[in-house]
């Protein structure tokens, strides 16, 4: 049956962006369908010089159109340094223009601040995607990584999230704890490289009743890190690349059918024979299959 590609379009707008990305697939005409500017919005500034605020403000509106902004679904702001504050301005500016967003992508962005970032969060009632790691801040005119504050600041708002990605922040354990009792829709998370989390942080994980995915990876595990992911969740895959690894928690984790990554980490050789995937490569395309790239 040869389906039309506007009613396709039309039945795009009523799915989440997961289900656009897996319906994508199908075909070249629904690939076409689904790249329509109405469900995917990517802001790129980066080598244009911007020198008033109220110019960037407009001309994200003038560029866009405010009915196309509406209906977006997706933004995704990209690492520039043609303005200090330009990813903020843009934070603030979706919170008015982009009332429909349900994923947020601002992998790698610079000077993004807790404020910024806490507005959006409390004002975006909709979202369920946060892919926000190796986000950068300044404090004291040094670039640090972003904290817990945005989460705990907007931890009433956050119900609706589904897959986190706060990889390289500098959270703590009453952040990561506070995202695992007001995020119950939790079915991925990645913590890579967050390593101030101790191992009481990972207790509330365990009753988490939808988390598929976990990526720990750059954590500095202990045996009690592992034992307090014991019982496990319902997990399908485990990220632990350069980590040191609990085996007997491990080995119970692959005979419940847990997808094991562990490229370079310590303490293989024993259980190497039994993990499902041992490759850089197989963890990459397990996170990248997780968060939809």
């Amino acid at each position: 049956m040869d389906i039309p590609i506007d009613v396709i379009r039309r039945v795009l707008a009523y799915l989440d962006t997961a289900t656009i990305d897996r319906l994508a697939r199908v075909s070249k005409k629904w690939f076409t369908a689904s790249r329509d500017p109405r469900f995917w919005v990517t802001v790129s500034l980066r080598g244009k010089v911007v020198n008033k605020d109220e110019e960037i403000l407009g001309g994200f509106d003038r560029y866009y159109g405010r009915d196309r902004l509406r209906m977006a679904k997706v933004l995704e702001l990209k690492p520039t340094r043609s303005h200090k504050q330009l990813n903020n301005l843009l934070l603030t500016a979706t919170t008015a223009y982009c009332p429909n967003l349900v994923e947020l992508r601002l992998t790698g962005c610079l000077d993004v601040t807790e404020e910024a970032l806490t507005s959006f969060l409390s004002t975006t009632p909709h979202l369920e995607v946060l892919k926000a790691g190796s986000c950068w801040t300044s404090a004291d005119l040094k670039m640090t990584h972003l904290t817990s504050t945005a989460l705990l600041k907007a931890a009433p708002c956050l119900s609706h999230l589904a897959k986190v990605d706060i990889s390289g922040w500098g959270v703590t354990d009453v952040g990561l704890m506070t995202l695992a009792k007001e995020c119950r829709a939790l079915t991925a998370l990645s913590v890579e490289g967050c390593l101030l989390l101790t191992p009481k942080a990972f207790a509330p994980l365990c009753a988490l009743p939808h988390l598929r995915f976990l990526d720990v990876s750059r954590v500095f595990l202990t045996r009690d890190h592992w034992l307090a992911l014991f019982p496990p969740p319902p997990l399908e895959t485990l990220l632990a690349a350069h980590c040191t690894l609990h085996k007997p928690t491990v080995r119970t984790m692959l005979s419940r059918g847990i997808a094991v990554h562990v490229p370079h980490s310590a303490s293989t050789a024993v259980i190497k024979h039994s993990l499902l995937f041992t490759c850089p490569a197989a963890a990459e395309r397990a996170l990248d299959e997780w968060f939809q790239y």
